[in-house]
């Protein structure tokens, strides 16, 4: 079955209209990585399933926003880089290089993930991980 392709605009009316709370940003992340990777790839959490039966389609929970979600797919993405990285180290490399660090810094922060107090706790914790062993 093909869908019809949605506009930017259309992507966030359906998002809205389906109770997903939105915001100036998403219009553009929407652009950036795509409808299907984020909302398609980390929507489980988020979806209420008894409305979503009776609608035919999916209902999110109340209280969920754009951010949530984008957020969710940011961590995965950030695990699995981390991930790639301690894969790499674990293969007899010197170690962590400068530029994978900084891109742990405590200045880390992605506009969408609204607490720079998650995102410093997070820092914290994937150092700790790194130069644990």
């Amino acid at each position: 079955m093909d869908k019809p392709f949605k506009t930017i605009e259309e992507q966030v009316e359906l998002l809205e209209a389906r109770g997903v709370a939105t915001d100036d940003d998403t219009p553009e992340v929407l652009l950036r990585e795509g409808y299907y990777s984020v909302v398609n790839g980390y929507k489980a959490p988020f979806i209420d399933k008894e409305k979503s039966e009776s609608a035919k389609d999916d209902r999110y929970l109340p209280g969920t926003s754009f951010a949530d979600i984008y957020a969710l797919f940011m961590f995965d993405r950030e695990l699995r880089m981390l991930f790639n990285m301690s894969r790499t180290l674990s293969r007899g490399n010197e170690g962590p290089s400068q530029e994978n660090l900084s891109r742990l810094g405590p200045s880390y922060h992605h506009p969408m993930i609204s607490s720079d107090r998650l995102c410093h706790q997070t820092d914290a914790r994937i150092r700790s991980l790194i130069f644990a062993g």
